[in-house]
């Protein structure tokens, strides 16, 4: 083959790699802005690169030329290995997404709802994670009224107590998982109730995680951020 077909292969492929990302970069600030899943951007960036791969193998209904085979297979394969460097920006390099698009990547404070019957302890949290922006904190002093704003305020998280007069914890579980409007939203049991049988009950109740009290703001902040991370629900 002469070096002018391997030069004009090389430049498809680098084409057609360059298609996903592009999409990717495209829809990234948009999805960021309207509160898109990561999962939607990928799904996204998949089917957009499809609809180009098909474009450029069937090209004879725009200019009447047909790609040969090498051409095919060059293009499926920098649109794959384009899908695959999407894929990675998406989910494990978002700032560098970020620095291609000149965007923030602090992104909206993720809004998270306490229900806790102690003011101490809320005033405690809130003043804490709050601090730096990444986080607004609607506080709830009992299970009636924090199910009341997990319907208002669709908070991305919530942090739950399990001892709380009218409705105890594992009740306002039951009722948030049962909701359509609040059954996606990850609950964190956030409480002084330390036995295995009350974890073993809120696992059966579809909480995310289980955090026992006392608990320093440092380690509370990383267990919400890992579970919005590992979340369905995750944004960006």
């Amino acid at each position: 083959m002469p070096i002018e077909e391997y030069v004009s292969l090389f430049v498809k492929l680098v084409i057609a790699f360059l298609v996903p990302v592009g999409w990717t970069a495209i829809a990234y600030p948009l999805m960021k802005k309207f509160g898109s899943s990561r999962h939607g951007l990928f799904a996204l960036t998949i089917a957009l690169s499809v609809i180009v791969l098909g474009l450029f193998i069937i090209r004879e209904k725009v200019t009447g030329v047909i790609a040969t085979t090498d051409e095919a297979f060059t293009y499926i394969t920098g649109i794959f290995l384009g899908i695959a460097a999407s894929a990675f920006l998406i989910y494990s390099k978002p700032e560098w997404l970020n620095a291609i698009t000149g965007i923030s990547g602090k992104g909206p404070a993720k809004k998270i709802l306490i229900i806790d019957d102690e003011k101490d302890f809320c005033f405690f949290v809130k003043e804490n994670l709050e601090v730096g922006g990444h986080f607004k904190v609607i506080v709830a002093a009992n299970g009636p009224d924090g199910l009341s704003a997990a319907i208002r305020a669709r908070p991305h998280l919530i942090l739950l107590d399990i001892l709380m007069p009218d409705m105890s914890g594992f009740e306002v579980l039951k009722d948030l998982k049962k909701r359509t409007e609040t059954a996606s939203v990850p609950v964190v049991m956030l409480t002084a109730v330390g036995t295995d049988e009350a974890k073993a009950r809120a696992l059966g109740l579809y909480n995310e995680d289980y955090i026992v009290k006392p608990v320093n703001a440092a380690d509370l902040k990383s267990k919400i951020n890992e579970v919005l991370a590992r979340s369905l629900n995750v944004r960006f």
